[in-house]
């Protein structure tokens, strides 16, 4: 398997997608494949312990200390946003917990960018941004502004910082050492090289030019490898640690005994879907399915059971198949093109299950809970 597997990983370097990248593979929770490619940065070789930036990868966490606040019962799906957070209006006063984590708030372009912000000051932005449709009525993925006022809320709601919150909770009961929502100067200074940086190579962003929208190159590297991007505890992109954390986070997830809640059917709750056939406008119209925080089997592509989930980020994709009883990290430090992206990750885990799981083309499903089609 390690042969092939290295295969891509060469292909997908030789393709300018990244320098390096870290692949964990667990299988009814024993780590079968745990391997490092490439380089972090050139001249130094990738391992397994290199903390990497995670992305949008690593926004499930937080939706489990939702879950977790739920099963307490202090918070509810259809608590609406501002029962929590006053001044969270302009239109989107029916938005409710369940919105935001089906990513259906209103509010896809309550953007800030990358730019220093107190998260206070991005919250406050936020809530008197104006909705761009009622909450609840059309699907769009949130890049960053629908996380903020979940942890705004998760914050006001749970005990301690979000923070406080994850290592309790998340990190410590999944056993998660390196993981992290934000990388702070002590932190950098303690981890040195093994620090890895993400290296640009191709990524490009949304702008508008005579009227139209086009795709135009952009150095996100130049900007989230300095200090105090690193530093800031942002629930959408700033998640930090290495494939063997973020696949410590899905086994336990899925693990008997439930170790990261007091109730057996809260996982579930979270990674059923609960939005589907349902056109992304972030995606192109795509018709992405979701659950409680978590993209869910034909979200990612390719042949997967329906009761996957997992996310992906700008530079690689973390999932389980419960099924299968199959966890997948693949992590890389190459800001790619979105598309581009998507390909590596779906090339990936297509090898990998069609070298685990061979079965008769009839039997994948590849539309999730939609429909059953032939590869």
């Amino acid at each position: 398997m390690d042969a092939q597997i290295r295969a891509l990983l060469e292909d997908h370097r030789q393709r300018g997608l990244q320098l390096g990248a870290q692949l964990v593979i667990s299988h009814q929770g024993q780590t079968i494949v745990d391997l490092a490619d490439g380089e972090s940065v050139t001249g130094q070789p990738m391992t397994g312990a290199h903390v990497l930036r995670w992305y949008e990868a690593g926004m499930p966490q937080l939706a489990v200390l939702v879950g977790r606040l739920i099963e307490a019962g202090k918070l509810d799906l259809d608590l609406r946003v501002d029962k929590v957070i006053a001044g969270f209006g302009a239109g989107k006063e029916t938005c409710t917990v369940r919105h935001l984590l089906t990513h259906m708030g209103g509010f896809p372009g309550a953007e800030l960018g990358d730019r220093e912000i107190r998260h206070s000051d991005a919250v406050d932005f936020i809530c008197a941004y104006r909705a761009e449709s009622v909450p609840g009525h059309r699907a769009a993925f949130h890049p960053t502004s629908g996380w903020r006022i979940l942890a705004e809320i998760v914050r006001r709601t749970g005990r301690g910082s979000l923070a406080k919150q994850l290592h309790k909770h998340v990190w410590r009961a999944a056993g998660m050492p390196g993981a992290a929502l934000g990388i702070s100067a002590s932190t950098a200074k303690r981890l040195g090289a093994l620090l890895g940086p993400v290296h640009w190579a191709g990524w490009d962003a949304s702008e508008e030019h005579d009227g139209e929208r086009v795709r135009v190159p952009y150095r996100a590297d130049l900007i989230h490898n300095l200090d105090w991007h690193l530093a800031q505890e942002d629930p959408s992109i700033g998640w930090f640690g290495s494939a063997r954390d973020l696949a410590a986070f899905y086994d336990a997830l899925n693990a008997p005994g439930h170790p990261l809640f007091e109730s057996a059917g809260t996982g579930p709750l979270l990674t059923a879907t609960h939005r589907a056939g349902l056109r992304d406008h972030h995606f192109g119209g795509a018709a992405v399915p979701w659950g409680l925080g978590f993209q869910t089997a034909a979200a990612f592509g390719g042949s997967l059971g329906y009761r996957a989930h997992g996310h992906t980020g700008r530079t690689g994709r973390a999932l389980h198949d419960p099924d299968e009883k199959l966890t997948v990290v693949y992590l890389t430090n190459g800001l790619c093109r979105p598309i581009d992206n998507e390909r590596r990750c779906s090339e990936m885990f297509e090898l990998i299950q069609d070298m685990m799981f061979p079965r008769p083309a009839s039997a994948w499903v590849t539309q999730g809970l939609l429909s059953v089609t032939p590869r």
